[in-house]
């Protein structure tokens, strides 16, 4: 197969390598599990049962070959998505780009919204919505800031672990 990008089959991770290796993609994967797949997928199961596994599927089926096509392209090019999209044209890049900004800005309200409504639970005292979201907005901010992306990398790493042996 021509097209196949080799793999060094003598060379092997660790255990700590694999994971450092992971890092952003990781964190990325954390982010993407949002308020939806903890909150709403667990309340729709609870109304609906087993009605929607049918759909479940089908999604998941439908949207593999997208993600199999990127991992491909990426491997067997060398170029990130961003930079093949560069090359088809700088209409696909200003299409990808504005998606990705108003994806990333609603993403990261809902999760910022989702991580206030916990917060106020755990605090004895109540606090506005908008109050919420800005502690938790600077307590971000703060441990990235100090130099602390490692302690972030790592609970993120932790958070997925525990989600993906308990789901």
């Amino acid at each position: 197969m021509e097209n196949a990008v080799p793999y060094p089959s003598e060379q092997r991770l660790s255990l700590s390598q694999l994971l450092r290796s992971l890092g952003p993609g990781i964190m990325m994967a954390a982010a993407a599990v949002g308020g939806s797949h903890l909150v709403a997928s667990t309340k729709a199961g609870a109304i609906y049962g087993w009605q929607l596994a049918v759909l479940i599927l089908l999604v998941n089926l439908f949207k593999y070959p997208f993600f199999k096509a990127g991992v491909q392209y990426t491997m067997g090019t060398g170029d990130s998505l961003v930079e093949g999209y560069a090359k088809m044209g700088k209409p696909y890049l200003w299409i990808f780009t504005v998606l990705a900004v108003f994806s990333g800005i609603v993403n990261t309200a809902a999760l910022l919204m989702f991580s206030a409504s916990l917060l106020s639970y755990f605090i004895p005292f109540e606090l506005s919505m908008p109050v919420l979201c800005g502690i938790v907005l600077a307590t971000c901010l703060i441990i990235l800031f100090a130099g602390h992306y490692r302690a972030l990398d790592t609970l993120s790493k932790v958070i997925m672990a525990v989600l993906t042996i308990a789901t």
